[in-house]
């Protein structure tokens, strides 16, 4: 009976002393946890795209003077809708309603630009249209830009998706990228 007494309370101190341990090993590293900062990591490739394919629309807007890059995308979305192309919506796909229902293209006293903070753009949740849907509409209006302000004329979405190549692996953080594509966008980068 004597060994069984000992035997326990040997355990039961035993269990106590791991328990001390423990919260030891796990309150003595918390002060290095509290000052580490935190892990930036890379924004998402969607951001990525949505960001670069924004900053090119708004470039493509801020530069036409004669309105003749928001006609060419007005008429690519009527060709698009009058073609029936609903593109999994229950309805035709009416890509310049989606951009101005969205907020992705602005229009105000008749001047056009484009929002480039996906955030503020009405998708989602609770909104008329989807992120795909939005995505697709800025996606079909570059098709129909030129981007003619860095040498040779390029279809715009051409010359978003250079971006993305020459990006596809990057570490950068979002502010980075951000830095990059304004800079990619006006030419001033050396790709």
């Amino acid at each position: 009976m004597k060994n069984k007494r000992t035997i326990l309370l040997a355990s039961l101190l035993l269990i106590v002393a791991i328990s001390f341990l423990g919260a030891y090993i796990r309150y003595s590293g918390e002060e290095e946890i509290k000052d580490a900062e935190p892990q930036k990591l890379p924004p998402t490739s969607l951001w990525v795209s949505n960001t670069v394919n924004a900053q090119t629309l708004s470039e493509v807007l801020k530069r036409d003077e004669d309105g003749s890059s928001i006609q060419a995308i007005m008429d690519y979305s009527d060709k698009i809708k009058e073609g029936g192309e609903n593109r999994g919506n229950p309805k035709p796909f009416d890509m310049m309603e989606i951009l101005l229902e969205s907020e992705i293209i602005i229009e105000s006293e008749g001047q056009y630009q484009a929002e480039i903070d996906m955030r503020k753009w009405k998708t989602g949740f609770g909104e008329e249209y989807s992120g795909a849907d939005a995505r697709q509409a800025l996606k079909d209006a570059l098709t129909i830009s030129v981007v003619d302000w860095c040498g040779n004329p390029t279809p715009a979405n051409d010359f978003a998706d250079l971006y993305l190549d020459l990006h596809e692996d990057s570490q950068a953080t979002e502010a980075e990228h951000l830095e990059n594509i304004e800079e990619y966008v006006q030419c001033r980068s050396g790709n």
